[in-house]
C-alpha cells in the first residue's frame, strides 16, 4: 500500500506544488486549505491512511500551531 501524506496550506500554488512533488517520490496525496479542512480530513474513514502531514503554519484563521494542538487533543481520530 503506498503511503499517504496530507497537505494543509492555504495558499493554492504552494499548495499544488508540494502533492507535484510528492505524489513523484510515489507517495499519494490528501490536500486541504485550511486547518479545519485538515482535520476533517484525518477524521475522515480514510484519515486513518494518512502517515504524514505538512503543515502551514501561518494560515489565516486556524494556524498551524492550533491545528497541532487539536490533532493532539483527540479532535482527529488518529490511529
Amino acid at each position: 500500500m503506498t503511503a499517504r501524506v496530507l497537505i494543509v496550506e492555504d495558499d493554492p500554488a504552494q499548495r499544488r506544488i508540494l502533492e507535484e512533488m510528492i505524489k513523484r517520490f510515489g507517495f499519494e496525496t490528501a490536500s486541504a486549505e485550511s486547518g479545519a479542512k485538515g482535520l476533517d480530513i484525518l477524521s475522515a474513514p480514510a484519515g486513518g491512511q494518512i502517515e504524514l502531514v505538512i503543515l502551514d503554519l501561518m494560515m489565516p484563521g486556524m494556524d498551524g500551531l492550533e491545528f497541532l494542538e487539536r490533532m493532539a487533543g483527540g479532535e482527529a481520530d488518529l490511529a
